[in-house]
């Protein structure tokens, strides 16, 4: 499997507001227009109130703005899913998104998984009744008080609303989004070969300002380091609302620290020319991450974005929903990494269970049908709790 991360070495975290209070059980966050073109690189809740579980739901509302409690919305689409990560690090992603959409994030952690479950998550200051001033890449936005009613570690998101941030809080998701490396590069991609036994990598530079280039890889444990000190840069404005904001900016040399990853030489280039590929005859078994190094003859250097690669490994997920919407009946087809015993679970717009039922998986592809002729029209989210976690996906049914 082959997911390509804008991720790069200067990705920068979205400014939130400090930690000021903790908040559970029911999920909270934020929502915002996205005042310029980016991508969302990685996602993290942080560990103010918990260390536990994260949890963490990204949404695009397609309907406008979420209404002011008590009314709520289900106008949106899930660009990204990701429940019971056992992990305090950020979670890495890749979602496109487009100046002038609307987005949600909403978030929390918990000590347990499964039923009964609870979150906790920590909560920051709005600053103003009209929310969170911040930016990305520059631009200004603000972050608005947003959330629902129910569980996030239990129930994906449904009946969202919008509140006023007058004495109240808002729910601390770290956003993070990539920032253009260089022109230098021009592209870097990779994949698997046909027979999934080797990766093949290509990349291309715009220039040959340069002395050799390096390819790097990475594995998925994390690796404790220390950066090498550059100076900070710091672009420093004052907002709207007479708030000093200072944000750091990173500089593109002199590092080798990404997620707490060690990135080792695996290959390098002496020539100079426009298109390079390179194969990794021995790919390391689970997620490896890769990235193109040029160096200067001053020993400075600049990083490509990073890819991740996954050999050998193929996690659950559902990959066929059909039909959708449904009329009388469904059929999904999900795959599992091994044999064992999976729970298929149905939920409601308003998050409420209608349907439970476990069964047992073998390794690779299996079909489940679901008689619906019986469930009211409206929006469904399909849940399957399998040993690799949770897979989830939303449905229309329309009678």
């Amino acid at each position: 499997m082959l997911t390509t991360l804008s991720i790069t070495f200067g990705q920068t975290m979205m400014p939130i507001p400090g930690h000021a209070t903790v908040y559970g059980p029911w999920t909270r966050g934020y929502y915002f227009t996205a005042p310029v073109n980016f991508t969302i690189t990685g996602l993290r809740v942080p560990t103010d109130a918990s260390g536990s579980f994260q949890h963490v739901e990204v949404v695009r509302f397609t309907a406008g703005a979420p209404p002011a409690y008590s009314a709520t919305t289900n106008s949106f689409v899930f660009l990204a899913q990701h429940y019971n990560v056992n992990s305090t690090t950020i979670i890495p992603v890749s979602i496109p998104i487009t100046a002038g959409q609307t987005i949600g994030v909403y978030g929390g952690r918990s000590s347990s998984t499964g039923g009964g479950c609870s979150t906790s998550n920590s909560y920051g200051s709005c600053v103003s009744p009209d929310g969170y001033p911040t930016t990305i890449s520059g631009s200004r936005t603000t972050l608005y008080r947003s959330g629902y009613q129910h569980d996030i570690c239990s129930t994906p998101a449904s009946n969202i609303w919008y509140e006023n941030c007058s004495g109240y809080y808002i729910g601390r998701v770290e956003l993070y989004y990539g920032t253009p490396l260089s022109s230098s590069y021009t592209s870097f991609s990779g994949k698997l070969n046909d027979k999934e036994t080797e990766v093949n990598l290509n990349w291309a530079f715009s220039n040959d300002n340069y002395d050799y280039c390096i390819v790097e890889r990475a594995g998925n444990e994390p690796y404790s380091i220390t950066p090498v000190p550059v100076e900070p840069l710091v672009n420093e404005y004052v907002n709207s609302d007479g708030v000093t904001i200072r944000e750091p900016i990173r500089t593109l040399v002199n590092t080798d620290e990404w997620q707490a990853k060690k990135f080792v030489e695996i290959g390098r280039f002496n020539t100079k020319q426009p298109n390079f590929t390179f194969t990794d005859t021995k790919p390391l078994v689970g997620k490896s991450y890769y990235r193109i190094k040029r160096v200067g003859k001053d020993g400075n250097y600049e990083c490509s974005n990073v890819i991740e690669i996954e050999y050998g490994v193929k996690p659950s997920r559902i990959v066929n929903l059909y039909p959708n919407p449904v009329v009388n009946s469904v059929q999904f087809e999900f795959v599992v990494s091994q044999n064992g015993a999976v729970t298929v679970e149905l939920y409601n717009a308003q998050g409420k269970e209608v349907y439970s039922h476990t069964t047992n998986a073998i390794t690779g592809t299996n079909l489940f049908m679901m008689n619906m002729a019986d469930f009211k029209p409206g929006n469904y989210f399909l849940r399957i709790r399998t040993q690799d976690g949770i897979v989830s996906r939303k449905f229309l049914v329309a009678h």
